[in-house]
């Protein structure tokens, strides 16, 4: 038995086929000068085959209609990554001043990207290097032209196969071979992931992150798992076969309630209204989003626009990017988190001193407030692109009230500068603080005076409250979401919330787990922010927690001094709800 994450829900079952991708074994050699140009030349040339590849999956996918117009789009991901003029001038660089042949060349620069995105915090951007990755492996396979990829369809299991695999590819999911595709299992990758997005969107059940799992299983292997839990069993006996057959069954059964609880207005038993909104990064995220009956956007991350190019993206850019965003939206309010990054990476031209905790230092809001061409580049396309008035902001990584007093000032400052000039624009109706520094507690009713609501960015929040890196495998006992210190401290943030007569938004891990639900509720939230695929089971829960019940729940769970008590406490009472009719 092995285990990992769950990433995408469902029971799948079937015989391995372990494929392995070894971008970063390539083989670097050393190339004469007389070669340099022949190399530079076959890399255009697989960038090319590349780019028409992908267009042509593009038209045939479109045309079949099987597979969302949304999910197809994520391919345009790749066609801008095969563009890319800092990936692209990064390899040439490789192969003319390293004199590296391509694959070296190829294998320098995405081990290098991997090493500085490790470095950043914020998983979003952690994520979009399997994109990255993706490419370089699709210019690899032109380059070598090898012919069909290793599992091809006629080697593939008639009756379906589970991929087990580094990291899984869009590819994987939208290829020839999908219809006999049953389930995914792989060493790394994030939930958040294209490819990941697409494996739910179309049904595949998948777990992520099980250590050295191309080792441990072999083609052939009968594996079964269900993509709910993350635990995977190989050849596995007929009992545990038995049991999940009939899991499989009630999965089938509880995808069907999750249609159903869709189209329901979002209120608990007792009509008490909760708000469940989506967490976007670009304006496809949005389009994808709204078919799971939103109230709005929550949290709109706006560091993918800041990370594609060698430069800062322009403002027209900016702005077409958040009016696209707005009009998908219609009148549903979109949270903006102005930019997240730190001195971890350099970014649109931007090579900011390295930091020796980058994840502590001039990061976030702090950055913002002294880069001011930075600062106001974003603030100026959002407040133009805010015609519908849909756009509030959220001023990230808040440690002080002069922090939000000083982006506040500078929000005014914009917008004068923009009327002076006659520029059609509008101010935000609501600007926010996000709560994720524990220092900020302290002050929070002084913060509150100075914002429209206040959002707890839960996983950030937990890891700086229990000063455990939630990327250092040894210390997830500290970063348990059951810890009695994280949901004190989640009471405490509501009942300040409340007192100023002010809306708290939440995002993170236990926000998009139906376990914490009934407390969450109980405890005073209304208004959730997560995955829209996240959003059905959340709002099957919600639809039978009654408000008097839950905060009695609440009140017990806040009395608990062991993590150990509360799990029990949460898997009882989560039990107890959805056994209601």
């Amino acid at each position: 038995m092995l285990t990992g994450f769950p990433a995408s829900p469902g029971i799948a079952k079937g015989k391995a086929i372990v494929r392995l991708r070894g971008l970063e074994q390539l083989t670097a050699a050393k190339i004469a000068d007389d070669e340099v140009e022949a190399e530079v030349k076959r890399f255009h040339d697989a960038l090319r085959d590349s780019r028409e590849q992908l267009e042509e999956l593009k038209r045939e996918l479109l045309a079949k209609g099987d597979v969302p117009e949304r999910d197809v789009k994520i391919l345009d991901v790749h066609i801008v990554c095969l563009g890319d003029p800092v990936f692209v001038q990064d390899v040439e660089k490789a192969v003319r001043g390293e004199k590296l042949n391509l694959e070296g060349s190829l294998s320098r620069v995405i081990t290098n990207f991997a090493r500085i995105v490790e470095l950043v915090e914020n998983a979003y951007i952690k994520e979009r290097l399997s994109d990255i990755r993706e490419v370089a492996v699709r210019i690899l396979k032109n380059v070598r032209r090898n012919g069909t990829a290793p599992g091809a369809a006629d080697e593939l299991p008639p009756d379906g196969y589970i991929l087990v695999t580094e990291e899984l590819h869009v590819a994987d999911v939208l290829g020839s071979e999908r219809a006999l595709l049953r389930g995914v299992v792989t060493e790394k990758g994030g939930r958040t992931s294209h490819a990941a997005i697409m494996a739910r969107s179309l049904g595949i059940p998948m777990v992520i992150n099980v250590s050295e799992v191309t080792k441990k299983i072999k083609d052939g292997t009968f594996v079964l798992f269900d993509g709910s839990v993350g635990t995977v069993y190989l050849d596995p006996s007929i009992e545990v076969r038995s049991e999940y057959e009939k899991l499989e069954k009630e999965f089938h059964q509880h995808q069907q309630e999750y249609q159903e609880v869709l189209g329901k207005e979002s209120k608990t038993q007792d009509g008490t209204p909760v708000y469940l909104y989506a967490s976007a990064g670009k304006p496809s995220d949005v389009e994808a989003s709204i078919p799971y009956n939103i109230a709005g956007i929550g949290l709109y991350r706006t560091e993918y626009d800041f990370l594609l190019g060698k430069s800062l993206p322009t403002e027209e850019a900016l702005f077409d990017s958040y009016r696209a965003t707005s009009k998908l939206a219609g009148e549903r309010p979109i949270i903006v988190r102005l930019l997240d990054l730190d001195s971890s990476r350099s970014f649109g031209g931007r090579h900011l001193v390295r930091e020796p905790n980058p994840a502590l230092g001039l990061r976030s809001l702090r950055l913002l407030l002294q880069d001011n061409e930075l600062l106001e580049l974003q603030l100026r396309a959002i407040l133009r692109a805010n015609a519908a008035g849909n756009l509030w902001i959220l001023f990230p990584f808040v440690t002080t009230p002069d922090d939000v007093r000083s982006a506040r000032e500078k929000v005014s400052e914009v917008a004068a500068a923009l009327k002076a000039k006659k520029t059609p624009h509008a101010l935000p109706r609501r600007v926010g603080a996000l709560v994720e520094v524990p220092g900020l507690l302290p002050v929070l009713d002084v913060v509150l005076r100075e914002v429209d609501f206040v959002t707890i960015g839960l996983d950030n929040l937990t890891q700086y409250l229990m000063a455990a890196d939630r990327n250092n495998g040894l210390l997830w006992n500290y970063l348990e979401m059951s810890q009695p210190a994280i949901f004190r401290t989640i009471r405490s943030i509501l009942e300040h919330a409340a007192a100023a007569g002010k809306d708290v938004f939440a995002f993170g891990e236990m926000v998009r787990d139906p376990l914490f639900t009934p407390f969450l509720i109980g405890a005073g939230l209304r208004h959730f922010s997560l995955s829209p695929v996240s959003i059905p089971r959340i709002k099957q829960v919600l639809l039978k927690c009654r408000v008097s019940a839950s905060e009695a729940f609440a009140a017990e769970v806040l009395a608990q001094e062991s993590k150990e008590a509360i799990k029990a406490l949460l898997a009882r009472k989560f039990e107890d709800v959805l056994a209601r009719s």
